[in-house]
């Protein structure tokens, strides 16, 4: 990476705790059914916070750039969103009776006599005592980060193709002594002659015919 380029970690902070926290709300966690819109969010608010302070002399955000960002946001995000959700489904199960975890696994489910045995034993696996297994928690760990990675890289590259493409005029040619100097072109019509003391005056100008 370019020394001269700001860092990407603040707007990448930025956008992951946007994201991480959103999308494990519960209520509003559920408009992640649209195409992980909070997801793709939290990559567009990175790109927009690191194109903000972007040095205006250097060459525009690339979208290499933008995915790099898009990984780092997508990291802390699934970090951010791992510690929010599991602590959040925790408390809705014990003091509402709800959730995902406070529900367990319908009976009828479970007593589906077309289930295969490897399937029922995986699933009462899932829950233990209307709390949280391990299965359960390397699930979360595993959806979170590949739905962050995933969605926060294309969110961070529509936010480079949204506020990065600046237009720049091209730099002067460079000569053999450095920049040239571009002039408008000479004028066509000749300055007129003055004559010095005691000179003759100068002949008119031919008409044209």
């Amino acid at each position: 990476m370019d020394q001269n380029k700001p860092s990407m970690l603040v707007p990448a902070a930025i956008g992951g705790a946007f994201l991480g926290v959103t999308s494990a709300l519960p209520l509003i966690g559920a408009l992640n059914c649209a195409c992980c819109i909070l997801v793709i969010g939290g990559g567009v608010l990175a790109s927009f916070f690191y194109i903000r302070n972007y040095p205006k002399a250097l060459p525009p955000v690339s979208y290499g750039d933008g995915a790099l960002l898009g990984v780092l946001t997508g990291l802390i995000g699934a970090a951010v969103w791992i510690a929010v959700g599991i602590p959040l489904q925790l408390l809705q199960a014990r003091f509402l009776g709800g959730g995902m975890m406070g529900r367990g696994i319908p009976e009828d489910v479970l007593n589906d006599p077309e289930m295969p045995a490897w399937v029922r034993e995986f699933l009462e696996g899932l829950f233990q005592g209307g709390g949280l297994s391990l299965i359960m928690v390397l699930a979360l760990v595993i959806s979170a980060l590949t739905t962050s990675l995933v969605f926060a890289t294309i969110g961070s590259i529509i936010g480079v193709a949204m506020f990065g493409q600046r237009t720049k005029l091209p730099p002067p040619p460079i000569g053999p002594g450095g920049p040239v100097r571009v002039d408008t072109p000479p004028s066509s019509t000749a300055p007129p002659v003055i004559p010095g003391p005691g000179e003759p005056p100068p002949p008119p100008p031919p008409l044209n015919v």
